[in-house]
């Protein structure tokens, strides 16, 4: 259903501006649908909407901009898609436009962004049947009891046998186990000597970051659900950086979730910083998470 936003307007010259949205509430992510209409007499000088940035919001898709002729009248239309990564209750502000020596302005849009409802200290567990087992007759297990000894007894005689006859072998060195951190800091190194992704290796490129984030994650512990959100990830350090650092982790992961669901292809310069951002996040949890008493 469409909400009707805005209405700058209705004057004698039949100038009509419009927005609408198709939702007013989203979860962190998902697309909004923006629509403006302009309706204004024939033969009038028009601008258009100044639509560089939106506060709170990123534009996944620009649709072109439709025409209408009426009788009287030409009716313009253009649809865009929008989200936001930010969540709280934001403000699609006023948008304006000049129409011959005049400017109209939509009212503003109240859109409110959530997290999905979940609860960061429980793990993530799929819901299962109840799987009945058939009854299994004694009688097998008497013969899967025997089998067992019989298995048991052969390979005792095996490998006292074979002691007997050993020879010593120089063991070879095990390979060397890296840190939680480490083996993040190696992987995200590789990945950034791989170069500026293309327009086609962007997805998998923060593909692969959120990948290294979400290991570091689990390999220290501090989430066990393999599927737990960005979100969770942020909440679980949110006592071991500063604000502003919370916030930069948070922006990355959000980024790499609009490459990964919206089709977002960040500037090249977002694209850069991201490896390094997600780098200094890892080392300074390490850093403050595992320093402290107790850790």
């Amino acid at each position: 259903m469409t909400v009707l936003i805005g209405l700058a307007g209705v004057q004698a010259q039949e100038v009509r501006v419009t927005a609408s949205i198709n939702r007013n509430k989203i979860l962190i992510g998902e697309p909004i649908l923006l629509t403006l209409n302009v309706e204004i007499p024939q033969a009038t000088r028009m601008g258009w909407f100044d639509l560089d940035t939106i506060p709170h919001f990123q534009f996944i898709t620009r649709n072109k901009i439709d025409t209408q002729n009426n009788a009287r009248t030409v009716l313009f239309r253009q649809v865009l898609s929008i989200t936001s990564f930010d969540s709280g209750s934001w403000v699609i502000p006023q948008l304006g436009l000049t129409v011959g020596n005049n400017r109209y302005l939509t009212d503003s849009i109240p859109v409110m962004v959530d997290y999905s409802p979940t609860d960061p200290n429980q793990p993530y567990h799929d819901l299962k049947d109840i799987v009945e087992l058939p009854a299994v007759d004694t009688l097998y297990i008497n013969y899967i009891l025997a089998a067992v000894t019989l298995i048991a007894i052969a390979l005792l005689v095996y490998f006292l046998w074979g002691r007997n006859k050993a020879v010593e072998v120089k063991e070879k060195p095990s390979a060397i186990q890296l840190s939680a951190l480490e083996q993040a800091l190696k992987e995200l190194a590789e990945l950034k000597a791989a170069g500026q992704p293309s327009a086609t290796e962007v997805k998998p490129y923060f593909t692969r970051l959120n990948d290294i984030t979400r290991n570091y994650f689990k390999n220290r512990g501090l989430v066990t659900a393999p599927d737990a959100s960005n979100e969770v990830l942020v909440m679980r350090v949110q006592s071991d950086l500063s604000r502003e650092q919370l916030y930069q982790l948070a922006q990355t992961l959000r980024l790499a979730d609009a490459v990964k669901f919206a089709r977002y292809i960040p500037p090249v310069n977002e694209q850069e910083e991201a490896v390094d951002m997600i780098r200094k996040s890892l080392s300074i949890i390490e850093e403050v998470h595992y320093k402290k008493p107790g850790a």
